[in-house]
């Protein structure tokens, strides 16, 4: 398994071609952050989660 560090993040663009790439996980800071939970498409990807978790799971919490 190989690891790449990328020391900063200026742009949501950047993290998210590292994330396309197939980046694990990356840090980020909280401007870039605010980028990414700004979108609408979050929104609705956290929407069709809950949707798809109440449907499948039969209840809203993990206990």
């Amino acid at each position: 398994m190989q690891k790449y560090v990328q020391p900063s993040f200026r742009t949501s663009r950047q993290a998210l071609d590292c994330l396309l790439v197939g980046c694990g996980s990356i840090t980020i800071p909280p401007d870039v952050a605010e980028t990414f939970l700004s979108d609408p498409a979050v929104f609705a990807a956290v929407e069709k989660f809950e949707t798809d978790w109440e449907t499948m799971f039969k209840r809203q919490t993990l206990i």
